[in-house]
C-alpha cells in the first residue's frame, strides 16, 4: 500500500470518527415518525424512541416535555411543573419524590434523562 494511499485512508477515517462524535443527532431516528396501514387504513405510531441521557430538565421543561419521561402522564406532569413552582427548582433527582405520583421506584425509571443544569439559581 502506497504512503500517498494510507495517509487518505487515515485522514478520512479521523473525519468520519469526528463526525460520528460531533453530529451524533443526524443518524438517530425522527422522532415523531407516523404511517398508515394500507391494509387497514388505520394510523399507527412506532414505539417511543428514548431520550437521551440528560436530556429533559425538571427546572425549565415545561409539562408537555415532561411527557417524554416513561411513567409520566399528563396529570404527573403537571404536579411536577406545579412543584417546582410553589418550591423552587429540583436539586437532585429525589427530590421530585415530593410530586404526588413519584416514588423511588417510578423515579429509576428515568432517573437516568433528568437534567438539573439549570436548577439552583
Amino acid at each position: 500500500m502506497s504512503d500517498r494511499f494510507q495517509k487518505a485512508a487515515c485522514v478520512l477515517l479521523l473525519i468520519l470518527a469526528c463526525c460520528m462524535c460531533v453530529i451524533p443527532g443526524l443518524l438517530t431516528p425522527v422522532q415523531d415518525f407516523r404511517f398508515t396501514c394500507t391494509a387497514s387504513g388505520r394510523k399507527s405510531q412506532m414505539q417511543d424512541i428514548p431520550a437521551p441521557p440528560g436530556s429533559i430538565s425538571v427546572n425549565t421543561d415545561c409539562a408537555e416535555e415532561l411527557l417524554e419521561l416513561p411513567g409520566i402522564g399528563e396529570t404527573i406532569s403537571q404536579f411536577i411543573v406545579s412543584e417546582r413552582r410553589a418550591n423552587g427548582d429540583y436539586y437532585y433527582p429525589e427530590d421530585l419524590t415530593a410530586v404526588k405520583g413519584i416514588g423511588m421506584k417510578k423515579l429509576e425509571l428515568f432517573r437516568d434523562l433528568l437534567d438539573f443544569s439549570e436548577g439552583g439559581d
